[in-house]
């Protein structure tokens, strides 16, 4: 009953966001599954999360991942219709996602925001192609189902980032993504 409570009140919010002339944003498919599915598919590419043990991260470049974010797709459609914005903030969070081998990924989201922001140099950061082909696999993860996805990112998820590997992880998703369908939100103020 409360799933159900939950279905009819993010139906409710949407039709008087969208009443109101406003852009509803959904939740894409960022990766989140059940720790079990890992021994289920034997996929080494869903890491756990330590703290909690309950969710796993899915890399975005599995065969799975694009299966489980078509359907995700089809049916976040069906339920609530698109205004083609989608919140797909995944691949920093908790240092689970088994491509975070850097003390970025290790120390966590929580010690992240909590750092000051410092400035990277001024020259642009380089290309990673690892973090560039993982972008375009989760960007297409919205696209195939909704041509006009737009891909909403948090933005306070780079606070700390200071060095030239992490700008060049966030270069990637912005370069993997079709010029002006990633939108960085600025939810930070430091």
């Amino acid at each position: 009953s409360w799933m159900k409570a939950q279905w009819s009140l993010q139906r409710q919010i949407l039709n008087r966001t969208r009443a109101l002339g406003l852009s509803g944003q959904l939740p894409g498919f960022q990766g989140n599954v059940p720790a079990p599915l890992r021994d289920r598919l034997n996929d080494t590419n869903i890491t756990i999360e330590t703290a909690h043990h309950a969710t796993g991260w899915m890399n975005s470049l599995d065969p799975n991942y694009a299966k489980i974010a078509g359907l995700w797709m089809k049916y976040l459609i069906e339920d609530f219709g698109t205004d083609h914005w989608y919140q797909l903030d995944g691949y920093f969070d908790g240092g689970t996602a088994p491509w975070l081998s850097t003390e970025m990924g290790k120390s966590g989201r929580h010690a992240l925001a909590s750092e000051h922001v410092r400035a990277v140099k001024t020259s642009p950061p380089s290309f990673d192609t690892s973090w560039f082909a993982r972008g375009a696999a989760a960007y297409g993860g919205l696209n195939r189902t909704d041509p006009n996805a737009m891909w909403s990112y948090q933005g306070w998820a780079f606070n700390g980032w200071n060095s030239d590997e992490q700008a060049s992880h966030l270069k990637a998703f912005v370069d993997a993504t079709p010029q002006g369908k990633f939108v960085i939100i600025d939810m930070s103020t430091d």
